[in-house]
């Protein structure tokens, strides 16, 4: 069997040669720094690029900070003012409160004084209707007789006292007066209660017969024209007032009668009813609403 050899001059090795393998993997190498040296500088650009970018946002997004951070204390600041002001609202608004509950108080007090204040008047009305009522229970007051020139009143009494059948003495007029100008009523004073109380009873009877032709004055003040003559009590300012209301609540169709006796105003809702006593306007008002409930 022949053996077959190497040629000669032709040596291998198991080891390699490394410095031959150096110098081609640097030379290598070098060339291949070489070739991406402009991509590096690209990419520094790059970076370069986005360092300045993220500084610019950086600045932008500090900017933005800064303003939002004064933004932040200018609101801090005016809820700082709007909490104080708020507290002096609510401070204002206690004291107005406790002021309000103050005059709640002062009025509620006010509101009873002025009621015991009505009831003092009411009373003192009273006392006074009633100091006026005695001073005028001799007084009779003929209304409707009219003045003429020159004319005598004692005459004119006289006439009317012949007319309705009431004898009476001179002296027992204390006085005969016209309350006013012109016709105004003529005032008689007597003296005694019991003849103003038979004139008032003549003069009525006397008008029930005489229905057509009822006391006027054709014969009793020559020279005028018959007009009906009223004879009645002479009343105080209240009387006169509580007449009037009465006589509206007939005219409502509340009452059926409305008269005055002894100074004092009396109503009666139909025949046979027993009479109300009025003594002041609330008495009205009372009996208005009464009638209205029903």
């Amino acid at each position: 069997m022949s053996l077959q050899r190497s040629p000669p001059g032709n040596s291998f090795s198991s080891q390699p040669n490394l410095s031959m393998q150096c110098d081609y993997e640097c030379s290598d190498n070098v060339n291949i720094r070489k070739r991406k040296h402009p991509d590096q500088e690209n990419f520094n650009d790059f970076c370069k690029e986005m360092r300045n970018m993220l500084n610019k946002f950086q600045e932008i997004q500090e900017s933005k900070l800064d303003n939002l951070n004064k933004a932040i204390e200018e609101l801090k600041l005016r809820n700082t003012k709007l909490i104080e002001s708020n507290t002096e609202i609510e401070r204002l608004l206690n004291e107005n409160r406790d002021g309000q509950e103050k005059l709640k108080e002062r009025i509620q007090l006010l509101e009873v004084e002025c009621v015991h204040a009505h009831d003092r008047i009411d009373s003192l009305e009273n006392q006074l209707s009633y100091l006026q009522r005695d001073h005028l229970k001799k007084y009779i007051e003929i209304r409707n007789v009219p003045k003429i020139e020159n004319e005598n009143l004692n005459e004119i009494v006289t006439s009317i006292l012949k007319e309705i059948d009431v004898k009476i003495k001179s002296e027992d007029i204390i006085k005969v007066y016209r309350g006013g100008r012109d016709s105004a009523p003529i005032i008689i004073k007597l003296k005694e209660v019991n003849q103003k109380i038979d004139i008032l009873k003549a003069v009525k009877s006397f008008n029930l017969k005489n229905k057509d032709n009822k006391l006027n004055s054709s014969n009793l003040v020559p020279g005028t024209k018959a007009q009906r003559i009223y004879v009645s009590e002479k009343l105080t300012t209240k009387a006169k007032t509580l007449l009037s209301l009465g006589k509206g609540l007939i005219a409502d169709g509340y009452f059926k009668y409305c008269w005055i006796s002894k100074g004092t105003v009396m109503l009666r809702k139909e025949d046979g009813l027993p009479a109300i006593i009025i003594n002041s306007i609330k008495d009205i008002e009372k009996l208005k609403n009464s009638e209205r409930s029903e």
